[in-house]
């Protein structure tokens, strides 16, 4: 099982210039980084750099230039292969002409495949990979009713389900949405909902409230199927397991850098 990790990349001889990476480890313990590169002034451009153990190599998925306010918005995984696929947020935000974008690497070949699949306001994106090598993702939708929705392509077209959307009143929905995928390849979403973390599960998207938060989420699924979900809240790190079917408030986990990432042993322990 692929670990996922959020940091900030330091690659190159120019370090002040990767921002908001997001990262995984395949089943070979080689580390998949995307991220995005500062070009000149408010543009961007999407990286992708793989780290054997020895050395980096280091590719760019989409030579289109990203431009505006649209860090942090990338998430990576990789499929059965360790082939590396990404989505992340392209287009210019200033001009209001943002595209959700997805690219997957194909080794036999050696080249990105790169697709547009939608144009929008979309923030908070997940990626999960399935058995079946089916990506997953999971994003906030910002309109003037924010929805949080849920995309998958299973074939040549990418099927879209609205998982909630803000009933009317104003509440924040869908942000910090974080995706896992369980042993039936069914999608679950941990995000803010309603002024709290809930976590959504397919089919349908049935809703469990695990609690309060502040900000950032992180959501695993064991090998037993059960939910293991890490969130900020009152400054510290909250913890949840439907296995104990409780939330254990963790104060000795407060620390000031507030990216947060979770990852399980082979005994399903975090």
């Amino acid at each position: 099982m692929a670990l996922r990790r959020k940091k900030l990349v330091r690659l190159g001889h120019n370090q002040d210039e990767k921002y908001h990476s997001d990262s995984v480890m395949d089943d070979n313990g080689d580390i998949h980084f995307a991220f995005l590169e500062h070009l000149i002034d408010n543009d961007y451009e999407i990286k992708y750099a793989k780290y054997d153990g020895e050395s980096w190599s280091v590719s760019t998925p989409d030579p289109i230039p990203i431009t505006g306010a649209l860090l942090g918005h990338i998430s990576i995984g990789v499929d059965s292969l360790n082939n590396p696929k990404i989505v992340f947020m392209a287009g210019n935000s200033e001009t209001g002409n943002q595209q959700m974008k997805y690219a997957e690497y194909n080794s036999e070949f050696e080249f990105w495949n790169l697709e547009i699949i939608s144009s929008g306001d979309y923030s908070s994106l997940s990626l999960a990979i399935d058995s079946n090598d089916v990506p997953h993702i999971s994003y906030r939708h910002d309109t003037s009713i924010d929805t949080l929705e849920y995309r998958t392509k299973p074939s040549n077209v990418w099927n879209m389900e609205i998982v909630t959307t803000d009933t009317g009143s104003g509440e924040i929905v869908g942000r910090f949405s974080s995706i896992a995928v369980d042993s039936n390849n069914l999608a679950r979403i941990a995000a803010e909902a309603y002024n709290g973390i809930k976590i959504f599960e397919a089919p349908g998207w049935t809703t469990i409230n695990i609690g309060g938060m502040d900000e950032f989420v992180d959501l695993k699924i064991d090998s037993n199927d059960e939910n293991h979900v890490i969130w900020m809240n009152n400054g510290g790190i909250n913890y949840y397991s439907t296995f104990v079917n409780s939330h254990t408030v963790t104060p000795e986990w407060n620390y000031a850098n507030r990216k947060i990432s979770l990852a399980l042993d082979n005994n399903n322990i975090p």
